[in-house]
């Protein structure tokens, strides 16, 4: 099933971020070690359209012990940039930049930063804020995949 939210702008073009993720998908992450952090890029996303989007604004939906730490999107071609786990120096996302601009017609994948308390934390989705190009409507569409990171010391099971 895919989550969509369309815009219509006066000319009547279609503006349109796209969640291209399956339903009913958890990923978990294992916690660095020390830090309580971890890297998921797994969501994929599509720009409907002719317009671009500008992302205004990227949030966890009902966190439960689990803090954003930073996101950034990355190419839908790009294999090295989907993680999760791995070394949060290397591979975790800057600090989130205010705005991000995604352009239409391309796809892109959605790399987070987590914090998870020491029982770990999840949360079923993220929401990702954007606007049209040119306007000031600001609309959210969610992606499908929950997210998890195990407790301290605790091993990721299938």
């Amino acid at each position: 099933m895919l989550a969509s939210l369309a815009l219509w702008g006066c000319g009547g073009s279609i503006g349109v971020m796209e969640s291209m993720d399956g339903t009913g998908v958890e990923v978990c992450a294992p916690q660095e070690e020390g830090t309580g952090r971890a890297v998921i890029a797994m969501s994929e996303l599509r720009v409907i359209g002719d317009r671009d989007v500008t992302v205004t604004e990227v949030a966890l939906v009902d966190p439960e012990g689990l803090r954003l730490l930073g996101h950034d999107f990355g190419a839908f071609e790009d294999p090295d940039f989907r993680r999760v786990g791995f070394d949060y120096t290397t591979f975790g996302p800057p600090t989130s930049p205010t705005t991000q601009t995604l352009e239409a017609g391309e796809a892109y994948v959605l790399k987070v930063g987590l914090e998870g308390g020491p029982s770990g934390g999840s949360s079923p989705a993220v929401a990702i804020s954007y606007r049209l190009n040119e306007t000031s409507r600001v609309e959210t569409m969610h992606t499908l995949i929950a997210m998890r990171v195990a407790a301290a010391g605790e091993v990721c099971a299938g």
